[in-house]
């Protein structure tokens, strides 16, 4: 079967400091900045954005990447931030244009690269879903047929006729991945932006890009840190770091070899750029890591030592908001969750900044690799709002030396992720 994406020696180079970036966004962006004598947004280089920081003027976000994708294929994307994931999504988008190399693409283009992505801010949500199906070369007719079923599947009915400008980010998600999934493209580009979304929603949403939900005959480009939801939707799966494609292969192969730290990716402490996350009026997370009883910061440890999880977050509307972690095995699979109840309901509704840690009991885990995600959520009897849902953004590697030692077992002869040390006795017979 002959390839309906085609990749070939494709690099993108960013220039430092300057405008000029490749879309009429960012140059417009930078324009305005220097106008107003505030710093350069894209001239920023981090790892929130997909560009890779260098200690020269240029960088190179993609480097002499070369790929084939299917018809049919669900390809995952995985990276840590910065790995120059987003900047392929957009060249394939035709958002943003490569340095050097080519792409070839057979069919229509549907993305969801960034909240809201081709939506004017100033029509209804109703004349967004008419555009939107205009740009994909469908006529007002096919778009009718399938209006009905896009509003249902956002779940913005009441707020069909109302500026998208007044949408919430989430709002903005479920109609722009509606639009994108329901107007029947041929390759269908998702960034990360499905995390914004409810957890009923990202289900759902999941679920339509599984091969009964869209056509087989559809090609699926999926980015998330969502280890399990890579697992759950793609068929294969690409790991990209600094803008290099370093593997490519199984979901299973390819994850595994991304949290075992293969790629320099030991540890990953969020204490200086969370950005991306800052997209709500109530709550915003400063940092984030792992420590050990001394406050320092952990890459490695044995499994004798307590370590905890670090949260420092702003509240900036009084309302009780709860944070709570997610832990992951190697593989992407959650081993548990852990809330922090806070019985102090005023504390919890303070302005301003809060720290917070979670402890894990010393040995508590076998020997292996794990992930941290946080989510922060105002809690509800009924349905809880999660204000912050962030992906497994924090790792570390526990080592069983003392079990090693006594019995010589290896970490692959025991399958399990905890082994928490419970009490013993022993009675004479």
């Amino acid at each position: 079967m002959s390839p309906v994406i085609k990749i070939e020696n494709l690099y993108k180079e960013y220039r430092l400091g300057t405008i000029g970036y490749g879309t009429l966004r960012e140059d417009m962006e930078s324009w305005w900045a220097k106008i107003k004598g505030r710093p350069d947004p894209n001239s920023i280089i981090g790892q929130s954005n997909g560009k890779i920081i260098s200690s020269t003027d240029h960088i190179l976000a993609l480097n002499n990447i070369n790929l084939e994708v299917k018809q049919g294929e669900r390809l995952g994307i995985i990276g840590n931030n910065g790995a120059g994931k987003t900047t392929l999504l957009k060249i394939l988008a035709q958002i943003a244009s490569p340095t050097h190399g080519r792409v070839m693409a057979k069919g229509k283009i549907a993305s969801l690269i960034a909240v809201g992505t081709g939506f004017h801010s100033e029509l209804t949500g109703r004349e967004n879903v008419y555009l939107n199906g205009s740009i994909l070369g469908l006529t007002k007719k096919e778009i009718d047929n399938r209006f009905n079923e896009i509003v249902e599947f956002s779940g913005v009915e009441k707020f069909i006729d109302t500026p998208v400008k007044r949408y919430s980010s989430g709002m903005s998600v479920r109609l722009g991945f509606a639009v994108a999934a329901h107007l029947d493209p041929d390759i269908l580009v998702v960034d990360e932006v499905l995390a914004v979304g409810d957890a009923e929603f990202r289900k759902k949403a999941l679920e339509k890009m599984k091969p009964d939900g869209i056509s087989e005959s559809k090609t699926i480009l999926f980015v998330s840190h969502n280890m399990q939801a890579i697992k759950q939707l793609c068929d294969r799966c690409i790991l990209l770091d600094k803008g290099n494609l370093i593997n490519d292969g199984s979901p299973d192969e390819v994850i595994s070899y991304y949290l075992k730290g293969d790629s320099n990716n030991e540890l990953i402490s969020y204490n200086d750029n969370f950005t991306h996350l800052n997209n709500n009026d109530y709550v915003s997370i400063n940092l984030a890591r792992l420590i050990d009883k001394k406050n320092n910061e952990i890459k490695e440890v044995e499994n004798n030592q307590t370590i905890g999880v670090e949260i420092n977050y702003d509240i900036k509307k009084n309302k009780l908001i709860l944070p709570s972690v997610n832990v992951y095995n190697n593989f992407g699979e959650v081993l548990f969750s852990s809330i922090d109840r806070i019985l102090n309901k005023a504390e919890a509704r303070k302005l301003g900044q809060h720290k917070c840690i979670m402890w894990f009991p010393n040995y508590f885990f076998s020997e292996g690799l794990f992930s941290v995600a946080i989510t922060l959520f105002v809690p509800s009897p009924i349905t809880s709002e999660r204000l912050i849902e962030t992906e497994q953004i924090l790792r570390f590697k526990i080592i069983d030396r003392d079990l090693n030692e006594l019995i010589g077992f290896k970490s692959e002869d025991r399958p399990t992720s905890l082994r928490p040390q419970f009490q013993w006795t022993y009675d004479k017979t």
